[in-house]
């Protein structure tokens, strides 16, 4: 009986599918033909006609309707998905040298505090410049958004300054293109609503199905509203209208996204009140988005009382935004992953903050007798020995697993890697089944390989369900497997200079700037996608 179910149900999946690619299609052409003719790509009009299409249909049915809303929206995702998809070339990972790999760099500056750094330099008018920072999507995105607002910003290959202009940023009337980023949409959210007026937010297809309704619910105790302007949606695009009048007390429900809480406590330093109080439930958001908090505080000396989810806030006027080089934790263990894969030497100019939540999880990979810690500089060398299976809880920290997965993969005797989240479980099979090299067994939470002679295979052919496993995947190759990437491009959202690196290999030195800016193949260009195929760029 089980066969015959199976049976039908792949059946009943492959008509759904044919189907599926055909309405994607169909409405994808019709999004591409507004776009030929010069015309915004949403179309709301159209839309809210196909909602009442799909609203009919699904009224008189048995199944639950939030669900048919949501399969609608995930529905209309996937041609604005396709139509926002660039075709690539596939790129070979098989590095080109044997031998132990040299590392000399200025590290990259963390990608949270970045960010939060820009917000605030745009809100307060502060002069800032942030040395080696990585000028991916998601940052630049928001400096792109802020700059429509006449924010002023000017930035290079690894560099991004403002100085002061007295002139505040006007959100009223204006329509503002977002990009992808869940955060980059919460910082212009509790941005917008700290002055009165109207303005429009617009975003990528990643943003069309974000689920807005928590924050609706918290601005509307913060005297503003937010619109959706697709009907049946609650995510891009909507209208903000605000009143500028922040309450002195908020209260922060438990699913509210921990990137939206993030957003609003950095606001808070930009409201116009003598004091802030939040409430919210600790475990609502990871403890190391929380300390960067406290850090940014720290750094520019604003005044805060925290205690167990309770936070009150003294916004003041402050001096000055230099946060110093603060090493981002995830980038930098990738540079000194190099070293202990490889043998070698691997030293990252900045400060690593050990005591970040994040920092301390990335630093239990590697065996701490390679590592060595000061405020200046964090620095590995050579390989892992291990004489026992590599057994590591990664807490929780999806941004630690793919590491910790090619650290298993490339440990001879195996071993396990705990406290997965759920929600990764799915990407994380999906990376060993294209793989094809381990037997692995994955239970609640965990992944467990046992090693055996598994022979090098070349031409491994892998998609990369993000950047952060093209990353991982890129290391794992210098183990000895060839990987054949299908969508190497994508890596810009997260490091845009890894492929230099990756080519420039066993040798990476820091090049200052004036020499750089000698060679006319380095000097700043315009930002581009770039698509890299075996040992050529295409553009």
């Amino acid at each position: 009986m089980q066969f015959n179910i199976l049976k039908e149900l792949e059946r009943l999946d492959r008509d759904l599918l044919d189907l599926l690619k055909e309405r994607v299609n169909l409405y994808s052409g019709y999004l591409r033909s507004r776009q030929k003719k010069g015309f915004s790509i949403s179309d709301s009009d159209f839309e809210g006609k196909l909602w009442k299409i799909w609203s009919r249909y699904s009224k008189d049915n048995s199944l639950n309707r939030k669900i048919l809303r949501n399969i609608y929206n995930y529905l209309n995702n996937l041609s604005y998905e396709l139509l926002e998809r660039e075709e690539e070339r596939i790129f070979k990972l098989r590095p080109k040298f044997r031998g132990e790999v040299q590392v000399n760099l200025p590290g990259p500056v963390d990608l949270i505090l970045t960010r939060l750094g820009i917000i605030l330099s745009a809100m307060l008018d502060k002069d800032i410049e942030i040395e080696n920072v990585i000028l991916n999507d998601h940052v630049y995105e928001l400096l792109k958004a802020l700059n429509a607002l006449d924010a002023g910003f000017s930035w290079d290959r690894d560099r991004i300054y403002r100085r002061e202009s007295s002139k505040p940023l006007d959100f009223d009337k204006r329509a503002i293109f977002i990009g992808q980023d869940p955060l980059n949409l919460y910082l212009m959210v509790f941005s917008a609503i700290s002055r009165p007026g109207i303005c429009k937010l617009t975003g990528d297809s990643n943003l069309k199905i974000c689920d807005l309704k928590p924050v609706m619910n918290l601005v509307s105790q913060m005297g503003a509203r937010i619109v959706p302007l697709i009907p049946g949606s609650y995510g891009l695009p909507i209208r903000i209208e605000s009143t500028g009048n922040i309450n002195d007390h908020i209260e922060v429900d438990a699913n509210m996204p921990e990137h939206a809480l993030l957003a609003l406590l950095t606001s808070c330093l930009f409201y116009p009140l003598k004091k802030i109080d939040i409430s919210f439930a600790k475990s609502s958001i990871s403890p190391h988005l929380v300390e960067r908090t406290l850090y940014l505080f720290d750094a520019i000396e604003v005044e805060y009382k925290f205690n167990d989810g309770n936070i009150s806030i003294y916004p003041k006027e402050i001096s000055g935004l230099n946060l110093g080089h603060i090493l981002d934790p995830e980038l930098s263990s990738y540079l000194l992953s190099l070293p202990l894969l490889m043998g070698g030497r691997a030293e990252i100019l900045g400060n690593f903050i050990e005591d970040f939540s994040d920092s301390k999880t990335f630093l239990g990979l590697f065996d701490l007798s390679s590592i060595d810690v000061s405020p200046e500089k964090i620095v590995a060398k050579d390989k892992i020995s291990r004489n026992k299976p590599f057994i590591f809880d990664i807490k929780g920290i999806k941004s630690v697993l793919p590491l910790a997965t090619v650290f298993l993969c490339s440990h001879k005797m195996g071993g396990e890697i705990k406290g997965i989240p759920e929600s990764e479980m799915s990407d994380l099979r999906d990376v060993l089944e294209q793989l094809d090299l381990f037997s692995f067994e994955m239970e609640e939470g965990s992944l467990k390989i046992t090693h055996s002679n598994v022979k090098k295979k070349k031409g491994i052919e892998f998609y990369s369900p993000d950047p952060r496993w093209s990353v991982a995947l890129a290391l794992f190759s210098l183990t000895g497997y060839e990987i054949i990437l299908k969508n190497p491009g994508e890596i810009t959202e997260l490091w845009p200079s890894f492929w230099t690196y990756y080519k420039s290999l066993p040798n990476l030195k820091y090049k200052p700037r004036d020499q750089r800016m000698e060679d006319k193949d380095e000097a700043p260009k315009k930002r581009r996608r770039i698509i890299i195929s075996g040992d050529r760029k295409t553009r």
